[in-house]
C-alpha cells in the first residue's frame, strides 16, 4: 500500500531506485499536505531511517 500512495506522488516512471530515494529524501516533509496517511509516513520513515517529527 506504501509504494502505490507514493507511487501515485512522484509521476515519474523513470526513476532508479536512488532516484526515488532522493525524491522520498527531498519531500518526506511535505507528504503530510500531499494527503499520504500517517501510517504511511511512518513507515517510510522508519524504513529509509528518515528524521521527522510526525505528530500521531
Amino acid at each position: 500500500m506504501s509504494a502505490v500512495a507514493l507511487y501515485e506522488k512522484i509521476a515519474r516512471d523513470d526513476l532508479s531506485k536512488e532516484g526515488c530515494l532522493a525524491w522520498i529524501a527531498e519531500r518526506v516533509g511535505q507528504f503530510q499536505t500531499m494527503d499520504i496517511p500517517a501510517i504511511i509516513v511512518r513507515e517510510v520513515r522508519e524504513c529509509l531511517s528518515l528524521p521527522g517529527d510526525l505528530a500521531s
